[in-house]
């Protein structure tokens, strides 16, 4: 007799057994394959999210760090550069340096797009009394714009002044009772208030801003300035001799030195905010992947289970099936059908339950990991493994049919 023929007989007359045996294997498949799909959806969807936290995150910090620049770029400029003839203990007294530079100075440094500077302004200064108003001294300040900035989102700290504009400082517009747009003569020159600089408690408070070419003919110092204003890079180190090294190679004959205080506080705020970037970054992204090993723990331990569970369950149905017909065997036996043919039988029936279970199996794991459609690769894993289990399951049952004496086995019936 044929084993096909052995086959499809004996899933009919056992056929409750048989039933059993493939819901087995059609719920281990769909167990898997829809752990794997769920896994697979929960895993993209969490990825995207943390994707598009992660984003979120960036963004909110980045804004943050812009919000705390223009925030320490209010305390103003922190770097100056004098003549190397100035003396700084003079220029501290003074309130302004008395030794002069070309005004092309400050052009040459944004020629040369200096990387450890920012927010250039050349400046002509000097402590003076209001020849119209003898009784107010003034810090006039002379200048023409910034004349580098490293970016152009970067908005300026101090713009030029109209060439018949002024801008005051809060002590001069308090004590002369100013306002924007009211007219003043100064040295000679009708002037239109054009702004009001804050209080700082400095020098600034009785400035006088003009535009750079009336502040040298005042001045009698005509295409000549006394410092160049700028902000220091957030550079590692000192910061000074690192300005130093670009600046002096440029303007070989100045001197470099900065608001110590002031700059250090705005390097320290600056590296304290990358930082905090640099944590919520990698909290995130630690999160994600510890969430990432979670899933992947549980898809190693769920999988072998699930297929170990139905190989058995499957291999004891069938060593069930094989003594319970001890007696039918004996007897096809008995009437010549070789060992072989019933061990093949019994590993022939378990791959059908294997394919009507992948059958069944399949739709419903694609069910409920909430997919369309299966990955061919994970398809054919699956199809291969079941099958592969299923031949394990059956070669303890098949071999003890196919050895087993006829002539014991009709005895014992």
């Amino acid at each position: 007799m044929h084993v096909t023929q052995l086959v499809l007989r004996e899933m009919r007359y056992r056929w409750f057994g048989t039933a059993l045996a493939m819901l087995s294997v059609a719920a281990a498949v769909a167990t898997i394959i829809g752990v794997l799909l769920a896994l697979n959806t929960y895993d993209a969807r969490t990825e995207e999210l943390a994707r598009q936290r992660q984003r979120e995150v960036q963004a909110t910090m980045g804004r943050l760090q812009e919000d705390f620049r223009k925030l320490t770029l209010k305390m103003g400029f922190t770097t100056v550069i004098v003549h190397q003839s100035q003396d700084l203990g003079d220029l501290f007294s003074k309130g302004y340096a008395t030794a002069y530079m070309p005004e092309e100075y400050g052009d040459r440094l944004a020629a040369k797009k200096v990387a450890t500077l920012n927010h250039v302004l050349p400046t002509l200064q000097q402590r003076m009394a209001w020849p119209e108003r003898s009784d107010v001294v003034v810090q006039l300040i002379g200048v023409k714009g910034e004349v580098y900035i490293q970016s152009k989102n970067q908005v300026p700290l101090l713009d030029a002044v109209p060439t018949d504009g002024v801008v005051i400082g809060q002590q001069i517009q308090k004590s002369q009772n100013l306002k924007v747009g009211d007219e003043i003569v100064f040295a000679g020159n009708k002037l239109k208030v054009a702004g009001i600089r804050p209080g700082r408690g400095g020098s600034d408070d009785v400035g006088l801003w003009v535009n750079l070419p009336l502040a040298q003919s005042i001045l009698s110092k005509p295409n000549q300035i006394n410092a160049i204003m700028a902000v220091e890079c957030n550079c590692i180190g000192d910061r000074v001799e690192v300005i130093k090294r670009e600046v002096l190679p440029i303007l070989p004959d100045v001197q470099v030195f900065e608001f110590s205080d002031v700059a250090a506080f705005r390097s320290d705020s600056r590296k304290r905010v990358s930082e905090a970037a640099a944590r919520a970054a990698d909290e995130e992204k630690n999160a994600r992947e510890a969430g990432r090993k979670e899933r992947e723990t549980l898809v190693r331990v769920l999988v072998p289970v699930s297929a170990a569970a139905s190989a058995v369950w499957v291999g004891l149905l069938l060593l069930g099936n094989a003594r319970d017909r001890r007696g039918e065997v004996g007897i096809l036996r008995a009437i010549g059908v070789r060992g072989w043919q019933v061990a093949a039988m019994f590993v022939a029936k378990a791959m059908v339950v294997a394919v009507i279970g992948l059958a069944i199996g399949i739709p419903l794991g694609l069910w409920v990991g909430g997919a369309a459609k299966l990955p061919f690769t994970l398809a054919a894993a699956i199809a291969g493994g079941a099958l592969v289990l299923a031949v394990i399951a059956s070669l303890a049952p098949a071999t003890l049919a196919a050895r087993s004496d006829p002539a014991n086995m009709l005895r014992d019936e």
